[in-house]
């Protein structure tokens, strides 16, 4: 990043979830501190926060607001410091940690409330998070953080327009704390590359019966996933480039 001039509007969103590598993000920081353009733009982001954070439970809102802001004071961000900038830089970190680009909403009929998804993306030597509208390709690496607002067991699997259903895990389900948890591993897309689907489900869902019942609905329709997405689970729709 070059801070001659702005930072773009992505890089100042990973500013605050921590994407940045170490070096980019203290220039970055320094940048936002003297910037009023900058300030402005999160200032334009407080009408989103105050929409998206009304569907965070407090206490799951304020616990991960809490973990992130001690983080980054243990390790002597420089990004601690813009904390004192006010309740709206506040907001907009919590928001951007909590309901990052690149959370999806659950299908109608699987409502997972203050839940979310976020898949990082691996292209060669970058790492970055990967946006709602960015396709993949043959060869991308994705990595996957849920955000869980309780204690829940859950299960991933990728489902393709072939209908092949890949577990992202090799247990048939995961039992996770609520918060911020980052999958081990990595999925890989194939090459060549097809259209596929991130399927995140839980609770009674996430078992050996509800993947069976996945795997019929996906045989019968395979690119239909309302007809065979499982009761409270998020879907996310990954086009090929």
């Amino acid at each position: 990043m070059t801070m001659s001039s702005h930072p773009s509007k992505f890089a100042l969103e990973q500013l605050f979830v921590g994407d940045l590598p170490d070096e980019e993000r203290d220039r970055a920081a320094g940048h936002v501190e003297h910037c009023a353009e900058c300030r402005k733009y999160l200032g334009e982001l407080k009408g989103v926060t105050e929409q998206q954070l009304g569907s965070l439970p407090p206490p799951f809102f304020m616990t991960r607001l809490r973990a992130r802001r001690a983080e980054g004071e243990r390790r002597g961000w420089k990004l601690a410091r813009l904390w004192a900038m006010g309740p709206v830089a506040a907001a907009v970190a919590a928001m951007l940690l909590l309901i990052p680009r690149g959370t999806v909403e659950p299908l109608d009929h699987a409502g997972l409330k203050g839940s979310g998804v976020v898949l990082h993306l691996k292209r060669g030597e970058q790492t970055r998070l990967l946006g709602e509208a960015e396709k993949v390709r043959g060869g991308d690496a994705l990595r996957l953080v849920l955000l869980l607002d309780q204690p829940q067991r859950v299960a991933v699997w990728f489902v393709d327009a072939s209908g092949r259903v890949d577990r992202f895990h090799d247990a048939q389900s995961l039992a996770l704390e609520a918060g911020e948890q980052v999958l081990a591993g990595s999925a890989v897309v194939d090459s060549p590359c097809r259209d596929l689907w991130l399927v995140v489900a839980r609770g009674e869902a996430a078992s050996a019966d509800g993947e069976q019942a996945l795997r019929r609905g996906v045989a019968a329709k395979p690119t239909s996933p309302a007809d065979w997405a499982p009761p409270q689970a998020i879907v996310r729709a990954l086009s090929c480039e």
